[in-house]
């Protein structure tokens, strides 16, 4: 199983990573058929200081991500390409973390789901250093919004069948940049998952007694768990005494949508499905689930 890692601003402001989606399987080259991609880290820099690590300073980066990724030679390379301007820096790794520099990431702005309607070609390539293998896109001024209210403009990901993460810009006219890392897995992998609840368009019983076999079912396609104390659905589960078993999800259910994970008590085994509903960050909620 896949640790991922979010940094403490990723919530704050409101990236937000979209799940696989069966509709990119057709989109990618012939070749993408035996790959699928998904995210692995997220993190944020303020002002191209990737030293500042208080969690004071909004955007700050983590000491993990630092160690991990801005070794002598990255910090150089991500200190010519910023020069005072915020980018989004990609990067796709093998599974033992060595960088795709072939790899393409695509960008585009607005709604996700313009990427299906079939006229659009509103997307664009990011540049991708061929030595490192991050890609880099500077994030202009139309690029900034306001976290309470409303999430950036920019959705990314790599070409092919991969997770997203769309709500990437310049939170509250500071000077984020932002990057984000996906792993490659073979195909195999993913012909464990269901496939009948990974992305896509769900349809969802209305009857309020399934939401929590709902949340199960998607629970069980989303196994890549990430442990961020700074995340409010964790540091409820952590406050009752549970551990997350699931990755972060969302679930629509009747005219409202939700942002869910699955935990478990290491002491009972029990089960419970804690979620809150979209643009309620600080109603946390829970359900019993059953055990397998």
């Amino acid at each position: 199983m896949i640790a991922r890692r979010f940094g403490q601003w990723v919530h704050e402001f409101r990236f937000e990573v979209k799940p696989l989606d069966e509709r990119f399987r057709s989109m990618g080259p012939a070749g993408d058929a035996k790959q699928f991609y998904l995210i692995k880290d997220v993190f944020t820099m303020r002002d191209g200081d990737w030293r500042n690590d208080s969690r004071d300073v909004a955007g700050s980066t983590e000491a993990w991500a630092r160690d991990q990724y801005l070794n002598d030679w990255n910090q150089t390379f991500v200190a010519d390409v910023i020069d005072q301007h915020p980018h989004v820096f990609t990067r796709v790794e093998t599974a033992s973390g060595l960088p795709i520099r072939n790899k393409q990431v695509m960008a585009w702005t607005g709604r996700f789901e313009r990427v299906f309607e079939s006229d659009f070609q509103g997307y664009l390539d990011v540049e991708v250093d061929p030595t490192s293998g991050w890609g880099w896109l500077e994030m202009p001024e139309s690029s900034m919004y306001d976290p309470a209210l409303e999430q950036g403009p920019w959705c990314i990901k790599p070409r092919g069948f991969a997770e997203s993460i769309e709500g990437v810009g310049l939170p509250s006219m500071l000077g984020i940049s932002t990057f984000i890392v996906w792993v490659e897995l073979p195909i195999s992998e993913y012909r464990t998952l269901q496939p009948a609840f990974v992305g896509g368009a769900h349809h969802v019983a209305e009857d309020p007694d399934d939401f929590a076999a709902r949340l199960a079912d998607m629970a069980r396609v989303n196994q890549v768990v990430f442990f961020n104390r700074e995340a409010t659905i964790q540091q409820r589960i952590i406050k009752d005494g549970f551990v997350p078993s699931s990755g972060e999800f969302e679930v629509e259910h009747g005219a409202d949508r939700y942002v869910a994970q699955l935990a478990e008590s290491l002491q009972t085994g029990e089960q419970r499905a804690y979620y809150i509903k979209r643009n309620l960050w600080h109603q946390v909620h829970w359900l019993p689930v059953g055990a397998e």
